[in-house]
């Protein structure tokens, strides 16, 4: 995501991963996620939203930092490459948010496989979008798509805790 701060309002854009349609907007904090608002997204990826509360926010909670790693080739490295920056952001204080697909549960755990001393950390998931259509968790069994690539994260959830013993 790229963001910028104007006034009081934020224009952002979402860069990585590819998403489209309603969007849940959050400023997530040492405290806890707070659910700013929802947009849609337009065409080319972009949104506005109100920051208001923002710098009232960051005395009480602390700094937002995000950090990016891009040079991962699965889930599993993208954690272990990011752990120095996560083991900073908890020296700091901070709490830790992992974001991904509503369905990708590995990402939560490798982060607490790999960096136990996170927990407690927050979860935030979002929808996304496959051939043209949202893949909720309702509606992924009837897209096949969605049905596909929940049913191979399940199956590859079950194989990496049979490994792990």
């Amino acid at each position: 995501m790229r963001a910028v701060l104007d006034g009081e309002e934020i224009h952002g854009q979402i860069l990585t991963p590819a998403m489209s349609g309603d969007v849940s907007v959050f400023y997530v904090s040492a405290l806890a996620p707070e659910l700013l608002g929802k947009r849609v997204l337009s065409a080319d990826r972009r949104f506005n939203i109100s920051a208001a509360p923002l710098e009232k926010r960051s005395w009480q909670a602390g700094p937002l930092v995000i950090r990016v790693e891009d040079q991962s080739k699965d889930t599993w490295q993208n954690v272990e490459l990011s752990l120095p920056s996560l083991r900073e952001a908890l020296a700091m204080g901070l709490r830790l948010a992992v974001v991904s697909k509503w369905y990708h549960l590995r990402t939560i755990y490798c982060l607490a496989t790999l960096l136990p001393e996170a927990a407690p950390f927050h979860a935030i998931s979002w929808e996304p979008v496959y051939a043209g259509t949202l893949v909720t968790r309702a509606s992924w069994p009837k897209i096949p798509d969605g049905r596909r690539r929940v049913l191979r994260e399940y199956e590859n959830m079950l194989a990496e805790r049979a490994e792990a013993g």
